[in-house]
């Protein structure tokens, strides 16, 4: 009798973890992740155990890029994030950073051959900002943001999801001097007869939860303020100072741009998902107006043209279908486009970069305008859900459109993707260079048919070929 109670036990306990695992795998598979603002597929998935996420030790290394050591006889898992030295080891609460002891909430598991760690902790000991975004129920890190009002610093954490960056909203209410109240399903945030309204993020420029607490779009900070945002070179300090009346507004088509008549961007994911920061920065100064060759570029001798491949190094920029990185599609394609120029006697090249470096956007926009170039082309892959594909151009003064309007022409009848049209935004690139400058979103590198052709090597001959005969064209027309 006792051995079949045993049994019956026995078979009960495998039954309740079968099931328990079945929950969480399924919730599991649900989740999103983003990292920067761009959506990321693990090898391996988050799982949920007593009602906390961990992510695979993997996705620290491959997603987050960082170095992870482990040592199987220690059963430990040694992180290092530029300076800082996190030692972590399995069914243990304790781990050392830098060599001093921190007690964990949780303590990292092994699963079916896996070291998994808990979300949060991941966050916390590598300086990441890590939270759970309630709406899609995605987990999201990025970099720390710092957020300055009129010259102070204000104590708050800054989200980046698929719809831009999010900062906590109790705590911009506190530095504003704002109450906020929720009305159905709206925020309020009143100061006197002052008030302003949110709707929920599924709404132009509406609020999310992350972590029960509410966020607010970073672009809601500058309307609170009356001010203007801006960013630092590297994207870790966004400023809201006074309204700069000699700076132009610019409405850009897609979910996160920057611009301040627009809340939502994609990343900051661009029209999508597929701006990041190198893309989105924007400047402390007024942005130069692109000024026109004085002479005709048809009646030049040489015509000098910078060719930027977007992203690199340590920008991997979108990463695609079957881990496929955008740095990698940009700089084959312009490596292929420079070529196609070059055997014009007219052009004269310049290249952002001819390998796997990262220039900033600065670098960028000074190589241009140092030249100084006659012309300006970035080129990029596009991101976002697996169902978003197709090719658009922007372009962000007036001077630009004719010189966007002909390359996007040729480029969408080599790609064969979805026409999303010519488009206007201020990324930082197009936006502080001097002359007429456009960016290509060749395809979806996140979109299982429009990967397969671009990491193809003679489509991205095909799409260099394209904006080969864009170039050419507007060059002998203007």
């Amino acid at each position: 009798m006792k051995k079949y109670i045993a049994a019956i036990g026995i078979f009960l306990f495998f039954l309740f973890a079968m099931v328990v695992l079945g929950v969480v795998s399924a919730s599991a598979s649900q989740m999103q992740i983003y990292v920067n603002g761009k959506e990321v597929h693990p090898a391996a998935r988050p799982q949920v155990i007593n009602q906390h996420v961990f992510i695979p030790v993997s996705f620290v290394k491959d997603q987050m890029g960082m170095r992870v050591a482990w040592d199987g006889k220690l059963r430990c898992v040694t992180i290092r994030n530029n300076n800082k030295k996190i030692v972590l080891t399995v069914n243990s609460k304790i781990a050392k950073v830098d060599g001093t002891a921190k007690k964990l909430d949780e303590a990292p598991v092994m699963l079916q051959g896996r070291t998994y760690l808990p979300f949060r902790i991941v966050g916390e000991l590598t300086g990441t900002e890590a939270g759970w975004l309630k709406e899609t129920d995605s987990l999201v890190f990025n970099s720390p943001v710092h957020i300055v009002i009129k010259g102070t610093p204000v104590t708050a954490k800054v989200y980046r999801t698929n719809k831009g960056y999010f900062v906590t909203a109790k705590d911009i209410a506190a530095a504003t001097g704002y109450k906020m109240k929720q009305k159905s399903a709206s925020l309020l945030f009143i100061k006197g007869t002052d008030v302003r309204t949110l709707h929920p993020v599924n709404g132009k420029g509406g609020f999310a939860t992350v972590d029960n607490q509410w966020v607010i779009p970073l672009a809601f900070v500058d309307e609170l303020v009356k001010g203007s945002g801006s960013w630092n070179a590297d994207k870790s300090i966004y400023r809201v100072d006074k309204p700069n009346l000699n700076s132009r507004s610019i409405s850009p088509s897609g979910p996160n741009k920057p611009a301040p008549s627009n809340m939502i961007k994609p990343v900051v994911h661009n029209p999508s998902t597929s701006q990041d920061s190198i893309l989105t920065e924007t400047n402390d100064e007024p942005a130069p107006s692109p000024l026109l060759p004085a002479v005709p570029l048809s009646g030049k001798e040489k015509v000098t043209i910078v060719v930027d491949a977007g992203h690199g190094g340590k920008d991997t920029g979108a990463i695609g279908v079957n881990d496929t990185r955008e740095k990698d599609f940009t700089l084959a394609v312009v490596l292929k486009l420079a070529d196609d120029l070059k055997k014009e006697p007219k052009f004269n090249v310049i290249l952002t970069r001819d390998g796997d470096t990262y220039p900033t956007l600065t670098d960028r926009v000074k190589i241009a305008n140092d030249a100084p170039a006659d012309l300006f082309i970035s080129v990029h892959a596009n991101s976002g859900p697996p169902s978003a594909n197709g090719t658009e151009t922007y372009y962000y003064a007036d001077q630009s459109k004719g010189y966007a309007d002909t390359v996007h022409a040729h480029l969408v009848q080599v790609t064969g993707f979805t026409d999303r049209k010519v488009k206007t935004a201020d990324f930082y690139v197009i936006k502080n260079t001097k002359m007429p400058s456009i960016l290509v979103e060749v395809g979806f590198i996140t979109n299982a048919d429009n990967n397969r052709e671009m990491m193809d090597d003679s489509f991205q001959q095909k799409v260099a070929d394209g904006i080969y005969q864009g170039i050419v064209e507007y060059c002998q027309d203007n």
